[in-house]
């Protein structure tokens, strides 16, 4: 079953700034920024450098909270990055060049929803869609349509599952062969000298 973006998830910009942004050690909510997500194969954003700001109005609408996702709908790279382990010390909002999703029911999980945005059908035509030279954006009313596969719950789970292991199984071959070149570079260190 495939259903448009719109009809499974609310679709809201991030914080709209009117004067510049105005950083503070003692602010009262925390900044993502594109800066903050990590560029690799699944997105994740480091929560550990966020910028902390101080806002006079009520966060309400903003709030950022775990099971979100957030597209960087401006810029050359379009991704979306699911919300998870976010501490919840300080409210955290996202700038206005994001878009923040939540899914609307129980059909599709929030995770998976992120994961179809980022594979290469989602991309192309997300790519076809873009607009601007300088400074290219996706439009809110191109990505609300935007078709999303809907499988079973528990096929949306294994779905995940398997790329998580795939991340794990990149992530130890990539440990590997540091080792390896670790190794012979000393190997081969030592012969020298001897």
């Amino acid at each position: 079953m495939q259903q448009k973006i719109k009809d499974i998830a609310n679709i809201q910009m991030g914080y709209q700034f009117r004067k510049g942004l105005n950083p503070s050690l003692n602010g009262n909510c925390q900044l993502i920024q594109a800066k903050d997500i990590i560029r690799s194969e699944d997105h994740k954003l480091d929560f550990t450098q966020l910028q902390r700001i101080t806002l006079k109005k009520d966060l309400g609408k903003y709030k950022i909270s775990n099971g979100d996702i957030i597209f960087l709908s401006k810029g050359q790279y379009n991704y979306a990055t699911f919300i998870e382990d976010l501490p919840d010390t300080l409210p955290t909002i996202a700038a206005s060049y994001f878009f923040v999703l939540r899914v609307k029911n129980n059909s599709i999980l929030p995770e998976y929803l992120a994961w179809h945005i980022n594979q290469p059908p989602s991309q192309v035509y997300l790519q076809r869609v873009v607009r601007g030279s300088g400074m290219p954006f996706i439009p809110k009313s191109e990505f609300s349509n935007l078709e999303i596969d809907i499988p079973s719950f528990d096929a949306q789970k294994i779905i995940i599952k398997l790329y998580k292991l795939s991340l794990k199984e990149k992530h130890l071959i990539d440990v590997i062969k540091y080792k390896r070149n670790k190794l012979l570079q000393n190997m081969c260190l030592k012969a020298a000298k001897s």
